[in-house]
């Protein structure tokens, strides 16, 4: 990514001013129209979406309000991802999630090997990184910045969040880490889980990543 979410081309911080409306979104419930209004994918003509965090489904148009980029507090809002890339504002193609857990010594190597790719993943896809630590109750941002970026390399280009917002619970996901691959002309998940991606395939996530950005035929990891 070239900059944060936060900083909207005037193009689209108009349409969302105008079509969003939302005021404290929420994670939308199976079939439910995507809280920032019919423009979202599956929100009218396929009312019928489902929207969740697993492969097939209809990423949620979400909001986390506890985000930071290059150490600024932020935001990270899906439905202005869906809208910087119909509007071709980045180039990015695809959202990666990321999920760690504080004391998963397979996390921190995943989260190494993830920044030697820096310069790919940051022109293919808006990558975000969120720790699980679970000696605490609630992981705070600052905790989340120092574990993925003082401890082990998370590019301070990419986004951190500690997600206190809740949309990645511990009863939802089973094992770190964790990672999801959104295409954002769609904002269907296309690949990911529990387990799938490692320090040893990243090469493997990485080239998916680029290839959605060529719209080449590719199987799911």
């Amino acid at each position: 990514m070239k900059r944060s979410s936060a900083m909207m081309a005037g193009l689209v911080v108009g349409v969302l001013a105008a079509a969003c409306g939302q005021g404290d979104p929420v994670f939308p419930d199976d079939g439910a129209a995507a809280e920032c209004g019919d423009w979202y994918p599956g929100a009218s003509a396929d009312a019928g979406a489902v929207y969740d965090i697993e492969v097939g489904a209809t990423f949620p148009c979400l909001v986390w309000e506890s985000a930071r980029v290059n150490h600024q507090d932020t935001y990270f809002n899906a439905g202005e991802l869906y809208l910087e890339a119909k509007h071709d504002v980045t180039g990015a193609a695809a959202m990666v999630v990321v999920l760690i857990g504080v004391s998963c010594a397979g996390c921190q190597e995943l989260v190494g090997a993830l920044a030697v790719h820096e310069a790919e993943l940051s022109g293919a896809a808006f990558m975000i990184g969120a720790v699980r630590d679970d000696w605490v109750s609630e992981t705070t941002l600052d905790h989340a910045e120092e574990v993925l970026v003082d401890q082990d390399g998370w590019p301070l280009a990419w986004m951190v969040t500690n997600d206190a917002e809740g949309h990645l619970s511990a009863d939802e996901f089973d094992g770190v880490p964790w990672v999801f691959v959104i295409r954002l002309s769609d904002m269907e998940v296309v690949a990911g889980g529990t387990g799938v991606y490692s320090a040893e395939n990243v090469d493997d996530l990485v080239a998916f990543v680029e290839n959605l950005g060529t719209g080449a035929d590719q199987e799911e990891p």
